[in-house]
């Protein structure tokens, strides 16, 4: 479960900036108890985006244990309930009759699920869908039909279903500008699925190989496809499958395939994004098989994932993870020598090859930066212990060199010198810190630290252990001190409490909210409700203003 947490934890950020790109409708905040049942589930259920109530529920990481009883869950939230996740979960047909309820939904993932055509009768009323995803399900040409009337649909997804052409071909008529991926083309690639046209008898002619590329037997000249014009024979209807549904991962194994002549800097710049082929076979955060259809362009080079949660923490920060992908050729540069270095060298490979704690062979992707020096592990529970208490393993790393006790500066910054966290109350983590004027503030996990880079003087005051430097004027000091806790006790927009972790700066003065939607209200149009802060003092010169 810690592991799964750890895993959700990025999910809103990684989604905001699509999120953002929608028209996204109103909502009440969702029933806290209704959100927990959630997540004890598995589920993940996370904002979708900033000063908004609507949620993204992401059941895919709990694979299997999620069935139809898992799914009563999303009663609770079904106003605020906009993007779901229930893919490689075992929800059958029955089950998604919950989803009728689900009037914002926007989002549905349902690939490599049970499902067929009476589920997807659940979703026929769903108006505001927009995207969903049914690889791998037992869906045929009947149960699509029942989309038809989802006017808003912009994205299905039939790779390896029974759908045929023609079923496809009449749910494009059904939705103008709607977009079909069967499997037929990349995945990098969408394609608009027209009306069937009559194909040219070459269509038909005899495959160009003479041996199936997945299996090395003899083809079957029945088990064909057609890609990019050319005629690929297959073994049988498993493999011909696997192929339709990722083309660009085996075609390269037929040796009589003739890529069609493309001009020579157009091919440069969208060979990889045009293949859909990621330079590299492992995910970078989990070490699991990557799956073509999840990938992300960083520096002109195509990386790959196992899914779309791991897409999304790569896509937040990522110098932080890309130096495990062992693929990506890093940029060089000259240094005032002329001399060409790469500055993160270090960084390629572990410097251990045994689990510190199990004492089993490492395994690629799991990995812990400590003290500038990558730690490798045999798998994730390892590295969560390690996280949360380094100093009682890194004695068994024998390849880690220690810092030289007679630098002073090492010395202190061997602990962060706070307990809890100055953003949230919480214990710190000790390996989520920040150097802040010669010292090293601790932090509970990876948003608190990042909002005390963006702004540290916001929040330095809250951490009591800090000592400030002599240079800083009593001015300052006494700014900070006031900067420790809002000027009101009870929120401006709802007359509830406080909580001091919800505050903006206002004219020099810390107005304290209930929530995060309050604040970012505030934020939005702070002279509409500054009037409600009796204890904001106004300033001579905006009087004389205003």
């Amino acid at each position: 479960m810690k592991t799964l947490s750890l895993a959700l934890a990025f999910l809103a950020c990684a989604t905001v900036a699509r999120a953002q790109e929608e028209q996204l409708p109103t909502a009440p905040p969702a029933d806290a108890q209704a959100v927990q049942k959630i997540n004890a589930l598995g589920g993940g259920a996370m904002p979708l985006a900033a000063n908004t109530n609507l949620l993204s529920v992401n059941f895919s990481l709990a694979g299997s244990k999620i069935d139809d009883a898992a799914l009563e869950s999303l009663k609770g939230v079904s106003e605020q309930l906009v993007w779901l996740n229930l893919a490689n979960t075992s929800v059958t047909d029955a089950g998604l009759k919950v989803l009728a309820g689900l009037k914002n939904l926007r989002r549905l993932h349902l690939e490599k699920t049970g499902v067929g055509d009476e589920g997807l009768a659940s979703v026929k009323g769903l108006a505001e869908l927009q995207y969903v995803n049914l690889y791998g399900t037992k869906v045929t040409d009947k149960g699509l039909a029942s989309l038809g009337g989802l006017k808003k649909l912009k994205n299905v997804y039939l790779w390896q279903t029974a759908v045929t052409d023609g079923g496809a071909a009449e749910l494009a008529k059904s939705i103008p500008g709607l977009y079909i991926n069967r499997g037929i083309d990349p995945p990098a690639k969408v394609v608009e699925i027209a009306a069937p046209t009559p194909a040219p008898a070459v269509a038909a002619a005899k495959p160009i190989n003479a041996k199936c590329p997945l299996s090395g037997k003899d083809v079957d000249a029945a088990k064909v496809s057609v890609y990019k014009t050319q005629t690929i024979g297959f073994c049988c209807d498993n493999c011909k499958g696997k192929f339709d549904a990722e083309p660009a991962k085996f075609i390269g194994k037929v040796a009589e395939f003739k890529e069609p002549a493309e001009k020579k800097e157009e091919k440069k710049k969208d060979e990889k994004k045009a293949d859909g082929k990621a330079i590299n076979a492992k995910c970078p955060l989990s070490g699991k098989d990557i799956d073509a259809a999840q990938t992300f362009e960083y520096k002109k080079q195509l990386i790959g994932f196992c899914c779309e949660n791991c897409k999304g923490k790569f896509a937040k920060e990522p110098e932080k993870f890309i130096e495990k992908v062992k693929e990506f050729k890093k940029d060089e540069k000259k240094s005032d020598a002329g001399n060409v270095f790469n500055a993160s060298f270090s960084f390629d490979d572990p410097i251990n090859k045994k689990c510190p704690l199990t004492g089993k062979d490492i395994v690629a992707g799991r990995t812990v930066e400590y003290e500038k020096q990558l730690i490798g592990f045999c798998c994730q529970d390892c590295v969560d212990k390690f996280e949360g208490d380094p100093k009682k393993y890194i004695g068994k790393v024998k390849e880690f060199k220690k810092k030289k006790s007679s630098a002073p500066e090492e010395i202190l910054f061997a602990d962060p010198i706070n307990k809890v966290c100055p953003l949230t109350g919480k214990d710190v983590n000790v390996t989520k810190t920040v150097e802040y004027e010669k010292q090293l503030i601790g932090f509970c996990c990876d948003d608190c630290k990042g909002k005390f880079e963006a702004d540290p003087k916001k929040y330095i005051g809250k951490v009591k252990e800090f000592k400030k430097s002599k240079k800083s004027s009593s001015i300052e000091e006494i700014s900070f001190e006031a900067a420790a806790d809002p000027i009101n006790k009870v929120c401006p927009l709802t007359g509830k409490d406080v909580n001091v972790t919800k505050t903006v700066e206002y004219e020099k003065q810390l107005i304290g909210f209930c929530c995060d939607d309050c604040k970012g209200k505030f934020e939005a149009d702070p002279k509409k409700y500054i009037g409600k802060v009796k204890e904001f003092k106004k300033s001579k010169k905006s009087s004389s203003v205003e």
